[in-house]
C-alpha cells in the first residue's frame, strides 16, 4: 500500500509536468478542516528506574477543527498545485484533581498539570480537475497531498509529584483527496474535499526536566511510520480568483 501511494504521487506529478504549456490561473483560497483520527498515535513511554523512580508517559491525539488559508494554481487542462497552512492552533490549559477531606475542609491538589500546545500544519498538494475544460459548473477531482507538520506539548505539574516535561513532534503525512468543486461564478468557486491520510512519518522528541536524571535519562525519541488509514478529514471552503 505504502509503495502504491507514493507510485500514484509521483505518476501525477509526472503527467502535470509534460502537460501542454498553458496560462495559469491562479486563487486564494479559505476553507474549515475538519480532523478525526482514525489510528490512535501509539503512546509515547518514557520509563527510568533510578533510585526507585519510574515515571510514564502517554496521550491520545483529539478530533479539531482548523481555519486554512492557501493558494493554488490551475493549468487550462485542468491539473493544479496548492499550497496552503491547513491550521494554526495554540492553546494554554489547567487540567487539576482536588480532593478535599471533610474532616479538615481544607483542598488539596493531588495531580493536574498547565499544559502548553503549539501545533502548525500545512500541505503541498497536486491533481486534477475534471471536466472542467467543458466548462461544467459542478466537477470532481482527485490529489495527493504530502502535508509537514510541527506539535510542540509542555505540561508543568500541579503537584510536587511531578517534572516538567517538553514533547516535540515533526512528521509528514500523505494523503490521497477526492473532492467536488461548484463554480458559483467566474470568479468564485465552492468546494469540498475528504483527505484521507494514507501514512504518517514522525519524528517524535521527549524531554522530562528531573534533576535525579542524567541528561541521557532525561530525553528520548524515536521515529515512528504508521501505514493505513490514518485519519479522515472533511475540508469546506471557497476559492476567490486573483
Amino acid at each position: 500500500m505504502k509503495t502504491f501511494s507514493f507510485l500514484f504521487f509521483i505518476c501525477l506529478i509526472s503527467q502535470g509536468l509534460f502537460a501542454q504549456a498553458a496560462a495559469n490561473e491562479n486563487w486564494l483560497n479559505a476553507g474549515l478542516s475538519l480532523s478525526l483520527p482514525y489510528q490512535h498515535k501509539n503512546a509515547t513511554e518514557l520509563i527510568t528506574n533510578k533510585n526507585g523512580f519510574q515515571t510514564t508517559y502517554g496521550y491520545q491525539e483529539a478530533a479539531s477543527v482548523n481555519l486554512g488559508l492557501g493558494w493554488q494554481q490551475i493549468q487550462e487542462n485542468g491539473w493544479y498545485w496548492n499550497y496552503a497552512i491547513t491550521g494554526l492552533a495554540f492553546s494554554v490549559q489547567d487540567d487539576i484533581t482536588i480532593i478535599e477531606l471533610s474532616s479538615q475542609g481544607i483542598p488539596e491538589p493531588t495531580g493536574g498539570h498547565h499544559i502548553t500546545r503549539l501545533a502548525f500544519y500545512s500541505r503541498i498538494e497536486y491533481g486534477k480537475l475534471f471536466g472542467r475544460d467543458q466548462e461544467a459548473r459542478i466537477f470532481p477531482s482527485l490529489s495527493v497531498s504530502i502535508d509537514p507538520y510541527y506539535q510542540f506539548m509542555h505540561l508543568t505539574p500541579k503537584t510536587w509529584a511531578g517534572f516538567p516535561r517538553s514533547v516535540h513532534h515533526l512528521g509528514l503525512s500523505l494523503r490521497a483527496i477526492p473532492g467536488l468543486t461548484f463554480q458559483l461564478s467566474p470568479g468564485l468557486q465552492l468546494f469540498v474535499k475528504i483527505p484521507v491520510g494514507l501514512n504518517n512519518l514522525e519524528f517524535e522528541y521527549h524531554q522530562i526536566d528531573s534533576p535525579i536524571l542524567t541528561d541521557t535519562e532525561r530525553k528520548t525519541h524515536r521515529v515512528t511510520n504508521q501505514l493505513g488509514l490514518y485519519d479522515i478529514q472533511g475540508l469546506l471552503g471557497l476559492n476567490f480568483r486573483l
